[in-house]
């Protein structure tokens, strides 16, 4: 398989819904609800569960297939690369890309007319300011050893720009949800 290894920036666990879902799911799973259904945070079990990461991964399998479904590409989950702590950054997930996928990515910023978007994001990310000084050129980013940061560049807008994976992820795991709290 000739793929390219990106991340993909889905807002990871650190006090966000994504990791509401996991505690959930884990309180679900291990009975450790209260009488109004909501997690028992004085529940043995649930205050000494040390699997997370398990959940944690399966979770970000299943935001894999959502994206899928939504952009209509085939990215293969790898791994969940979260930091040790999370004051300088956040979970992301390590996958790989088809170059098929790749030109479907270029297709689907083309056809939102999104190429402005992807512009000032990349000069976002090559431009020198206070307190910033950018790894990469403006050109750097087209040359194929690099093509990994382009494409993550590219999913972050499809992702901002359709505002969906994570209401249907929420909607997934909470099919009642108000549509409020989703978005």
């Amino acid at each position: 398989m000739n793929a390219i290894k990106t991340q993909l920036n889905f807002g990871g666990f650190y006090n966000t819904i994504h990791d509401s879902i996991v505690e959930d799911a884990v309180a679900f799973d291990i009975g450790a609800i209260d009488e109004n259904d909501e997690n028992d945070w004085d529940n043995e079990d649930l205050i000494n569960f040390s699997n997370w990461s398990a959940y944690k991964s399966e979770y970000c399998k299943d935001w894999v297939t959502l994206l899928n479904e939504e952009l209509g590409t085939e990215i293969v989950y790898t791994e969940l690369d979260s930091p040790r702590e999370y004051n300088f950054s956040t979970d992301v997930i390590i996958a790989h890309i088809s170059v098929k996928d790749t030109l479907k990515l270029f297709k689907l910023i083309k056809e939102n007319d999104l190429k402005e978007e992807v512009i000032e994001e990349i000069e976002k990310h090559t431009t020198s300011r206070s307190g910033y000084s950018p790894y990469y050129k403006y050109a750097d980013l087209f040359k194929s050893e690099n093509r990994y940061f382009l494409i993550e560049i590219m999913i972050d807008i499809l992702l901002e720009y359709r505002e969906v994976v994570d209401t249907m992820i929420v909607e997934e795991f909470y099919p009642n949800i108000d549509n409020e709290i989703a978005a």
